[in-house]
């Protein structure tokens, strides 16, 4: 059609310009003295010049002239264009470009949609009123809108459009007419020939999915559909089998045309192992030092991914060295003799570089040696690839850079060259709005301020030197807390995390028989150990008080009431290989802390607690998770007990689940939950996903909570079983347990399950 219109409009040409080709010989060659543009109401005289090649200065060509006149047909904005060329003098013409323009959109109208509102669909389509009428682009409005409706799994969704003209008035409607069809949901999704690898393991792989419930809607989409064959072949292909197929795939729609079954076909193909590893043209060194570690080792089975990790593997081995322009590349040819996978490396060795300086690039707010201190090579040092690579991912974990890019100068082949760190700064400062529900708190809200790239004495802009300040104002029902928090990371200009802490809290418990105020700060050092640990020493001062005491409440909590001053000493250590903070699935948790309280105020007591997660991932993602935490607190010296705002509670959505919200443990005469000073509980819970963002959760939660630790009975303990929901959103988890007591103690005897929640968002 397109072509077709391109011979109409070039038949128009040579019928325009017949009459001009005997007078233009006589014009040929002569400079063009002005050029003019007549007939455009709606497209501008500069709009049509930008297409038009002959301009006052130069030589007229009558074969210029009829390409100009065929950009300004394929433009779309004209149905009749003419030139004419009038002598100005013996040496010199005047041009003329004569247009008659398209008629102007007046009126835009789409029909026959009922499930897709007409606003949506104007965004899609690259045509509006008030527009020069093009006959392309209302072609490809055509287009966009039918590729809109299948994206949202209305497969047999038909489209035309309707141009209506006013010669007179050189205006025009465009309508288009939809006839949407039914919106065809998946009923089910077949995986034929899928023996190595279960169909379920290949559907999971897949972002089409078949309706479940209410929960899933199941609808097909066209583009989606395409790249989940992509997705198959990568799932097939990092399990070792290299030769998978997709061989067929057939869609049914059912006799009323709502329901799709499709059925793929796949030939899975065998899994290679490795015959042998070849080394070629390597001298710096041996075969065995670069076959140390490798994760390719012979008569295993072919792995690409594997493939992909030794070959940066041997990179990093020439790259430590300094050699970081040596190449290394690889091929792997099926060997025909033994049926194995032969893989052989080629490597271009290079000269050992060294570093000459280094060139901060990019920091306009944050200070150089924010940088530099991340920066693990020196100038004169050997230019180690990975050092560097280890430099780019402290920089990139500070948050203070969208991008970060480590590299030497490209523009140098030298010995020693200069490292450049070329960095792009995000944005640091946030202001968050928050509101909140649970089943303890009911609601709560607050508001937070905070700088991820704060400077104390940068005055007024307070910005650049990597210092976190934040300010958290929270307000729910059951407590109120107000807290600032300072981070200086290197402290002393040594790898020492300085923190400062201020806060107020109040809570007043819904069933508890009187009030709690805390008002305290703390100090704290904290400094890597290893890769994955980190240690922090804390010094902490507080005034806590008891007040509103209810008349009922019991002896124990009356002399309670009153202002207590606590000052308090800690060291913890923390060792962290999860590999997700919201959303772990793999790795462990483990923390150990002691804390003494006594140094100064007027309350003595030690502390010693223990917590421990672990992470398992089984089958089909399948996730099983172990938690074991226990302490103590025993008060000394002239504290006659442990006050009641510092010992432990138990029970609730965070603990035992259950049980009601800090019910777990002694009880006074008046049955007020009154805490304790031992616990130790466990928690095992599987978690089995429906789609990629619900769980459901099996869980055993057993421990208990006693007022002293010579009262530990494990005898005596209170254990609940239950399910949950688990649902995972971008701004954090969200659960639904219910648990119900099955182990109790004489304090629950009898009790009914509990149902508890947390939700919480940021908007």
């Amino acid at each position: 059609m397109k072509n077709f219109k391109i011979c109409i409009a070039c038949l128009l040409i040579i019928i325009l310009a017949g009459p001009l080709l005997v007078y233009s010989q006589e014009v040929e060659r002569k400079e063009i003295k002005e050029l003019y543009i007549k007939g455009n109401k709606n497209v501008s005289g500069a709009v049509i010049r930008k297409y038009v090649k002959m301009t006052p200065g130069r030589v007229f060509r009558m074969s210029d002239a009829n390409e100009d006149i065929k950009r300004l047909y394929e433009t779309g904005y004209f149905s009749k264009i003419e030139i004419d060329v009038s002598e100005y003098s013996a040496e010199q013409v005047v041009l003329t470009y004569i247009v008659e323009e398209k008629p102007v959109i007046k009126k835009l109208e789409i029909k026959g949609n009922s499930r897709i509102k007409t606003k949506k669909l104007l965004k899609v389509i690259p045509v509006s009123e008030k527009q020069i009428l093009n006959e392309n682009k209302i072609a490809e409005g055509k287009v966009e809108i039918q590729k809109y409706y299948i994206d949202r799994g209305y497969m047999n969704v038909k489209v035309e459009s309707r141009i209506e003209e006013e010669k007179e008035a050189n205006e025009g409607s465009v309508t288009y007419i939809i006839d949407e069809g039914r919106r065809i949901k998946i009923r089910k999704i077949e995986i034929l020939g899928a023996e190595k690898i279960s169909p379920r393991k290949v559907r999971k792989a897949m972002k089409t999915k078949s309706k479940f419930w209410f929960i899933r809607q199941g609808y097909f989409k066209e583009d989606e559909f395409k790249d989940d064959m992509e997705r198959i072949k990568a799932l097939y292909y990092k399990e070792g089998y290299i030769d998978i197929k997709i061989q067929d795939v057939k869609r049914e729609v059912s006799e009323n045309g709502k329901y799709l079954t499709i059925s793929i076909t796949l030939y899975e193909g065998e899994k290679y192992k490795i015959s042998s590893i070849v080394y070629n043209d390597n001298t710096l060194f041996t075969d065995e030092e670069l076959l140390e570690g490798s994760l390719m080792i012979v008569g295993e089975y072919f792995l690409p991914e594997k493939l992909t990790d030794d070959l940066k593997r041997i990179e990093n081995i020439y790259y430590e060295k300094g050699y970081i322009d040596t190449r290394v590349g690889v091929d792997t040819v099926l060997d025909e003799a033994t049926g194995g996978m032969k893989v052989e490396y080629f490597i271009s060795e290079s000269g050992k570089v060294f570093v000459k300086e280094i060139i901060t690039m990019g920091n306009t707010k944050t200070k150089d040696i924010v940088v530099r201190r991340e920066i693990t090579v020196a100038p004169g040092e050997v230019f180690d690839g990975v050092k560097t690579q280890i430099s780019e991912n402290r920089l990139q974990n500070l948050g203070l850079f969208d991008e970060v890019d480590i590299y030497p100068d490209p523009e140098s082949r030298d010995e020693y060259r200069d490292l450049i760190i070329q960095v792009q700064e995000g944005r640091t400062g946030e202001l968050s709005f928050g509101a909140g529900f649970s089943s303890v708190e009911n609601f709560m809200g607050f508001v937070e301020v905070a700088q991820n790239n704060f400077d104390l004495f940068n005055w007024p802009h307070f910005s650049g030197d990597a210092q976190k300040l934040k300010l958290r104002a929270e307000y729910g029902e059951v407590r109120q807390n107000y807290s600032l928090s300072f981070v200086e990371p290197w402290f002393l200009d040594r790898r020492l995390s300085f923190g400062i802490d201020l806060y107020k809290s109040s809570t007043s418990y819904i069933d508890a028989v009187y009030d709690e105020e805390r008002t305290g700060g703390a100090l704290s050092i904290a400094w890597p150990v290893g890769r994955f640990s980190r240690m922090i020493a804390r010094y902490g001062y507080e005034e806590a008080e008891i007040s509103n005491v209810e008349e009922r409440a019991s002896d124990l909590i009356k002399n309670e009431e009153g202002l207590r001053t606590i000052s308090k000493i800690g060291l913890s250590i923390t060792r962290d290989t999860r590999d997700s903070f919201f959303y772990p699935t793999r790795g462990m948790q483990s923390t150990l802390l002691g804390e003494v309280a006594g140094l100064g105020g007027n309350t003595e007591y030690y502390k010693s607690a223990f917590s421990h997660y672990s992470f398992f991932s089984l089958f089909d993602d399948h996730i099983f998770m172990f938690k074991l935490k226990t302490a103590l607190i025993k008060e000394y010296g002239d504290s006659e007990d442990v006050p009641l705002f510092d010992r432990y509670f138990l029970g609730g959505p965070t603990t035992i689940r259950g049980f009601k919200y800090r019910d777990v443990g002694p009880h006074d005469e008046y049955d007020e939950p009154i805490g304790g000073k031992f616990y130790a509980y466990s928690t095992l819970e599987y978690t089995i996903p429906i789609f990629e963002r619900l769980g459901i959760a099996a869980f055993f939660d057993v421990g208990n909570l006693y007022a002293e630790p010579d009262d530990i009975d494990l005898s005596v303990l209170n254990g609940s079983v239950g399910l949950g929901l688990r649902i995972k959103l971008p701004i954090g988890p969200i659960s639904f347990d219910y648990g119900y007591p099955v182990i109790t103690d004489d304090f629950h005897e009898g009790e009914n399950g509990v149902f508890t929640f947390n939700l919480g968002t940021t908007f």
